[in-house]
């Protein structure tokens, strides 16, 4: 797809009544704002995934004294 094409297709989402509610077609939040919120979430994500791994270790090898 062309970067035309692209803008083109980005300009009339914008316009499509269904989607001219959304926070980004509506220009409460920008593009850069979003990407920030998902990159919390993805790191957010990786730690809650991280802490799993760690709690199967944990659980496999119990520490009897």
């Amino acid at each position: 797809m062309s970067h035309y094409m692209k803008l083109r297709y980005l300009f009339l989402c914008f316009k499509v009544t269904r989607t001219a509610n959304r926070p980004i077609a509506a220009g409460d939040i920008s593009t850069f704002q979003s990407f920030v919120f998902l990159g919390g979430q993805l790191t957010l994500a990786l730690g809650v995934l991280l802490c799993l791994n760690y709690y199967r270790y944990i659980k496999r090898f119990p520490h009897h004294v």
